[in-house]
């Protein structure tokens, strides 16, 4: 793997490549964003986390490079110059917690997705393509809540997380680390219907709203305060407005942080405006006051890893 993807990189500089990785004796699937920096040089990486996909979809996904693609994200690598990294879910849905349904193998084993996310960080160390003190990790939906239940493993890899428009199951807090998680910059939206900003209760087990997880992290970095500044309304008619909300007096200046997006639906902002049919009539409002990607990475760049 490790020869084919080096060659690929040089081939490719700057388009997103499908690969596979062995992973609980399977083939495990993989796109690697690369803006021209080769195989070789050591630099930052960002994870990126899909949504959930249906099956056949989700198939496609392996050798369509294009499903994976995040424009606003690579443009940021291409002039800051670091990699993106987008795993997929074996059959469109992540191992959000041990027994979800539809994520287990043949012979009945869990799907081990935190393993596999963590398999891929170390081969991208171990071949001096990412800078261990610099690995991030967003998501988006189920690949937000894959995002907090990585964050809180107590051997993440991560310097900082942003998980975007999901919530975080109420089992993560009795994995989470004891001292304190990675930085995080939670985004979601008030007017959620598909992952509701207040929390939902399943059979399964209870996700918490977002304010619970922004307490969570609040109450691991000790911090005292919070300064909320309303962001400009660049556009009146997306119907919602981003209130930023900056928890003060933390062990780490600047690690806890939301976006509430007010009247936000289940779309990441961004500037460009929802194209599909389900995204109009399905996802709710879409802000188009911020780029998500942009605010993701300035906040990456504050958080070097601190062990």
């Amino acid at each position: 793997m490790r020869i084919l993807l080096a060659l690929l990189l040089l081939l490719h500089p700057v388009f997103a490549l499908g690969e596979t990785v062995t992973h609980q004796g399977i083939s495990r699937w993989f796109h690697l964003f690369d803006p021209g920096l080769g195989s070789d040089g050591m630099a930052p990486l960002v994870v990126n986390l899909h949504g959930y996909r249906p099956k056949d979809s989700a198939i496609a996904a392996r050798t369509d490079p294009n499903r994976s693609r995040w424009p606003q994200m690579e443009r940021l690598a291409r002039i800051h110059g670091f990699r993106i990294l987008s795993p997929l879910a074996l059959e469109g849905r992540w191992s959000l917690f041990d027994g979800i349904k539809g994520a287990v193998l043949e012979d009945g084993t869990p799907v081990d997705d935190v393993g596999f996310v963590h398999l891929l960080v170390q081969d991208m160390i171990d071949r001096g393509l990412a800078d261990p003190g610099r690995i991030y990790l967003t998501g988006l939906s189920d690949g937000g809540i894959m995002t907090f239940r990585l964050l809180c493993h107590p051997d993440s890899p991560f310097a900082a997380g942003t998980p975007v428009i999901g919530f975080m199951r109420e089992s993560y807090l009795d994995t989470c680390r004891e001292d304190r998680p990675p930085p995080i910059l939670i985004i979601a939206g008030t007017q959620d219907r598909i992952i509701p900003y207040d929390g939902r209760l399943f059979a399964s087990g209870r996700y918490l709203s977002i304010p619970e997880a922004a307490e969570f992290w609040r109450r691991r970095y000790g911090c005292t305060g919070q300064e909320w500044t309303l962001l400009e309304d660049l556009v009146e008619e997306d119907q919602s407005r981003v209130m930023r909300v900056d928890w003060t007096g933390c062990a780490r200046d600047g690690a806890v942080r939301l976006y509430r997006v007010e009247g936000g639906g289940h779309q990441a902002p961004s500037f460009t405006p929802p194209t599909s049919e389900w995204a109009k009539t399905r996802a709710g409002p879409r802000n188009r006051d911020i780029e998500t990607a942009d605010h993701i990475w300035a906040f990456f760049q504050e958080f070097p890893r601190v062990d």
